[in-house]
């Protein structure tokens, strides 16, 4: 064992997580204004792999690190 959990120093951490954001009428097309535009750019900017998932009510954002 290697002090951080794992037992096979070869294995890589896998995390993911979701983030919902609820959906605004957004009258101006300005994507600087947009929060889950700005949160998958920040995400993206430290290395995280992202996926949007646009849906009826809500956003999701689907955060993944390797």
């Amino acid at each position: 064992m290697n002090g951080n959990g794992n037992e096979n120093e070869n294995e890589e951490a896998v995390f993911e997580i979701g983030v919902v954001i609820p959906r605004r009428i957004i009258q101006e097309k300005d994507e600087s204004c947009d929060c889950a535009y700005v949160l998958v750019e920040e995400f993206k900017k430290v290395g995280f792999v992202v996926e949007r998932i646009i849906g009826i009510a809500d956003e999701f954002i689907k955060v993944s690190f390797y």
